[in-house]
């Protein structure tokens, strides 16, 4: 039997909660070699720390590279309690192990309780991350995994509000890119359904609030328009000023805010009241400066009722905070160039953020920085590291992939953000090549 997420154009839905996996044999004596994606019921990553895919081992000397060939199979790896990183292995409804035809291409983290697993850049998979259990999403329709364009570089391609439910863009007709929702409120009777669309345009954009509401973007006559659509009565809200890369995203106050160049030092907030009638107030930021981040370049962060946000092409310039709860955002502010100048990537904690990039010196650097003061703390010891994907877990324990300078070497380590000597802990040095993406479970 399939396990599928129903749309609702098709009658009954598969039970979402499946207890006989848990309590089944994962290493059973039935191997179905080489499975289509049809049997896959499970992973077994319940306990997981961290997940990872990288090049099998033993890949050709061709795929030791930064990046590896496509023509070398992709593993999909777990890191354990104790530190090992472990090959994740698949199971059938039975409990039977299965080996997959396809490989992992992409993982991304929904929630604490449920992550996407895509295989071949097109199969997503529903997987919960307790027990594994895994629920095809290709009912709905084929992902749009393309990242969201002309939105934050770390915007979330798959969201929830707050009752839980998936919001993600696919193609459910074949055609143009809409927003799904999946409702998971009924977790044995999921059903999924197109939430937002524009007739004959690809959505490119989208943010889900706690409520439900969604603001989403597309093209027409080469301008981003902006639209928003009520979580209850299906409204659809067009007053929204039309500007390519223009910052949008969720409030810490739930509702959706952004910059636009007609108000450069300006932060506005598009209001919803109970009528249904929006309003757009703005608030000046405490620096004059004008707003210049670009989604197109720049990180969003929240910690609680601020949100910063990071442009990795113009750090000193772009450093801004957007929200400071009942005070004004400070605007521009401006990280030490000799501690870090220039950024490859990003990612954050409920307490720091984290950059990847250069010092002053062009050596490799891995930095903490403190949203509350802006003290930078570098984590590696520069130049020891070249670090390419990272994930950080509720209590600041860094997972990272990089190649050690020293011998070449492709590697996964943990450190810790409170550490003092800067050594990480080498969990797997004999990967294939560099990650295709990495995330933190627990």
């Amino acid at each position: 039997m399939k396990r599928w997420i129903q749309s609702t154009t098709r009658l009954g839905a598969l039970a979402l909660v499946a207890s006989a996996l848990v309590a089944c044999d994962f290493f059973g004596s039935t191997n179905n070699s080489f499975s289509d994606l049809d049997a896959l019921a499970a992973l077994d990553i319940a306990g997981a720390k961290s997940l990872f895919i990288a090049p099998a081992a033993g890949a050709s000397s061709a795929a030791q590279g930064l990046q590896a060939s496509n023509a070398t199979r992709k593993t999909l790896f777990k890191v354990t309690d104790q530190g090992f990183a472990q090959e994740v292995t698949y199971s059938d409804e039975g409990g039977n192990p299965i080996t997959l035809v396809k490989d992992p291409s992409a993982i991304y983290r929904v929630n604490a309780t449920y992550l996407v697993v895509v295989f071949e850049d097109e199969y997503g998979y529903l997987v919960r991350s307790s027990d594994g259990a895994a629920f095809s999403l290709r009912e709905v329709g084929n992902l749009a995994l393309n990242p969201q364009y002309h939105n934050f570089l770390n915007a979330p391609r798959f969201q929830t509000d707050s009752a839980g439910n998936l919001y993600y863009k696919a193609r459910p007709d074949g055609d143009a890119v809409a927003v799904i929702r999946v409702d998971v409120t009924d977790p044995e009777n999921p059903t999924a359904q197109t939430w937002a669309r524009v007739a004959g345009k690809n959505i490119q954009t989208f943010w889900v609030s706690p409520l439900g509401r969604v603001l989403y973007s597309s093209f027409r006559n080469g301008a981003q328009i902006h639209r928003i659509r009520h979580e209850t009565t299906g409204r659809i809200y067009a007053a929204l000023p039309e500007e390519n890369g223009m910052p949008v995203w969720v409030g810490t106050d739930g509702n959706f805010k952004y910059v636009h160049s007609s108000t450069a030092n300006r932060i506005t907030t598009a209001v919803i009241d109970a009528s249904g009638n929006m309003s757009t107030p703005t608030v000046p930021t405490l620096n004059p400066l004008p707003i210049t981040i670009t989604t197109l370049s720049s990180y969003l962060f929240r910690f609680g009722t601020r949100t910063i946000a990071v442009d990795r092409e113009h750090l000193n310039s772009s450093v801004v905070e957007l929200e400071n709860g009942a005070s004004s955002p400070r605007g521009r502010i401006s990280l030490s160039t000799g501690v870090i100048k220039d950024i490859t990537d990003a990612f954050a904690s409920e307490n720091y953020y984290y950059l990847i990039g250069k010092n002053a010196g062009n050596k490799q650097v891995l930095i903490r920085v403190n949203p509350q003061t802006d003290a930078t703390k570098s984590l590696l010891n520069p130049g020891e590291y070249d670090v390419f994907k990272a994930g950080v877990s509720e209590t600041d324990v860094i997972t990272f992939n990089a190649q050690r300078l020293s011998d070449g070497a492709f590697v996964i380590g943990e450190i810790s953000s409170a550490a003092t000597d800067r050594e990480p802990k080498i969990l797997k040095e004999d990967l294939g090549g560099k990650v295709i993406n990495l995330i933190r479970v627990n």
